[in-house]
C-alpha cells in the first residue's frame, strides 16, 4: 500500500537540458519512453526493482542514487517502442 510516484516521465528538450536535470542528449524521456520512479525506502525500492527485473520487458532498468542526498534514490525504467529492448540492468550514482 505504498503510492507509486513518477518524478519524471516525458521531458521537453528545454527541461531535459536544464542544469538541475542534466538529462542525456539522447534520453528516452524526450520520446516519452522512460520514467523515473521515486523509491519511498530502500526495502520497497529493492522489492520493486526485483519485481520489474523479473516481470517486465524493458530497455533499461537502473537503480539510481544522487550524491546530493543520502536518501535520494529512484528507479529509471525505459521501453523502446520501435526497436530492440536490451533488458539492460544497472546501478548508477549521479554526482549532482
Amino acid at each position: 500500500n505504498v503510492p507509486l510516484i513518477i518524478g519524471s516521465g516525458f521531458r521537453c528538450p528545454k527541461l531535459n537540458s536544464h542544469p538541475e536535470v542534466k538529462g542525456a542528449t539522447n534520453s528516452q524521456h524526450l520520446t516519452g519512453e522512460a520514467a523515473d520512479i521515486h523509491i519511498p525506502n530502500i526495502a520497497t525500492g529493492n522489492a520493486w526493482f526485483e519485481w520489474m527485473e523479473d516481470n517486465l520487458q524493458f530497455d533499461q532498468l537502473i537503480k539510481e542514487k544522487s550524491t546530493k542526498s543520502s536518501k535520494s534514490f529512484w528507479i529509471h525504467v525505459s521501453f523502446n517502442r520501435s526497436g530492440t529492448n536490451r533488458q539492460q540492468v544497472k546501478f548508477l550514482i549521479k554526482n549532482n
